[in-house]
């Protein structure tokens, strides 16, 4: 938010959250020209208060997602609402006119499926800074085999499905160097993963698990994996600009839905298209070709490095374009238009 071009925006962020002091919120606070909390307030005092401030665009980062609040937008206190980020779905809500999504992961022949109208940003929709850590991590503290390949898999427990876990398994059936590297949230977790890891021929040894980490150790140690491996029904979207951050190959199926391309359009952006499959049988050759073609993998990995030339790490260069965004719609608005979609075009330096 720190980024937006006080000459042209002036900026409030609205928090419906518990209030605590977390980095993220003091962040977002200080960024902001005007910050309010609106937790525990009443919808229709939260929404004459958002009226009060003259918002002409409130973007909901929230959707139907924990905390949100969609009752106050549906008292339309801005004359125009966007949902961006927080619920990659549609809201099939009239008080929402559009979506800040892109192309690569809104496909035509699903587009029907949103009742917004959709604003498309070029190479991609998610604003990404490069991760940072200073922290340290080491293959003998996570207990994985100093030599042996790792698949990494650190998504959050929620987002594993059985489609994915199985080509998982199979991958280590077919490369028996290889351990396959989850993390996991309670013991249950773990031992139903043992099980179902059990059930399709594959031993306790060949899977590692780690307990959930803070950020600066989940980053530190995303770096000790050779490649990590992306869910199919519910891509990596955090998990994949943080293991790109941190220098490592991410395989990806594309899917139908949003949720199921958001990997795709993020590597696309970064110059990775070719860690992208349209097949499972594309998927397991991609992690077939990095495990035994390590000077292909090294070529991977120095595309991955060249942060300078992405369009998916450049916030400065996005914030421009979502810039652009906002005042396209605005723009149509005072010309007495309804809303429609639109293509945002790249923003030049």
């Amino acid at each position: 938010y720190s980024r937006h071009d006080r000459s042209r925006f002036k900026v409030h962020a609205y928090s419906v959250g518990a209030v605590d002091r977390c980095f993220e919120r003091e962040r977002v606070q200080a960024g902001v020209d005007v910050f309010r909390d609106l937790d525990n307030m009443p919808a229709q005092a939260a929404a004459q208060l958002i009226v009060n401030d003259g918002i002409d665009i409130l973007i909901d980062l929230s959707g139907y997602a924990r905390h949100a609040r969609p009752e106050i937008l549906a008292l339309r206190p801005a004359p125009l609402q966007l949902s961006n980020l927080g619920f990659q779905g549609t809201l099939g809500a009239a008080y929402i006119d559009y979506a800040l999504l892109d192309r690569n992961i809104l496909l035509p022949e699903i587009r029907q499926f949103w009742d917004e109208k959709i604003a498309y940003l070029p190479h991609c929709s998610y604003h990404c800074e490069t991760p940072v850590t200073t922290a340290q991590a080491s293959r003998t503290d996570e207990g994985l085999p100093e030599h042996s390949l790792v698949l990494g898999a650190l998504h959050h427990p929620r987002k594993l499905e059985p489609d994915s876990f199985r080509v998982w398994l199979s991958l280590l059936h077919e490369l028996p160097e290889a351990v396959l590297w989850l993390q996991y949230e309670t013991q249950e977790q773990r031992e139903n993963l043992k099980c179902f890891a059990e059930a399709h021929g594959v031993l306790e040894g060949r899977l590692v698990f780690s307990p959930m980490a803070g950020y600066e150790k989940h980053l530190a140690r995303l770096r000790l994996a050779d490649i990590c491996l992306d869910t199919f029904t519910y891509n990596g979207h955090t998990t994949t600009v943080e293991s790109l951050g941190m220098g490592v190959p991410v395989v990806t199926l594309k899917g139908q839905g949003v949720v199921a391309r958001i990997a795709s359009s993020m590597l696309t952006a970064h110059g990775l298209p070719d860690l992208t499959a349209s097949t499972v049988e594309e998927y397991n050759a991609i992690v077939h070709k990095l495990a035994r073609d390590t000077a292909w993998r090294d070529e991977v990995k120095k595309r991955i490095g060249d942060y300078a030339h992405s369009n998916l790490f450049c916030p400065e260069r996005r914030v421009r374009e979502i810039e652009t965004a906002y005042e396209m719609i605005w723009a149509r608005h005072q010309a007495g238009l309804a809303p429609d979609d639109f293509d945002v075009p790249p923003f030049v330096a």
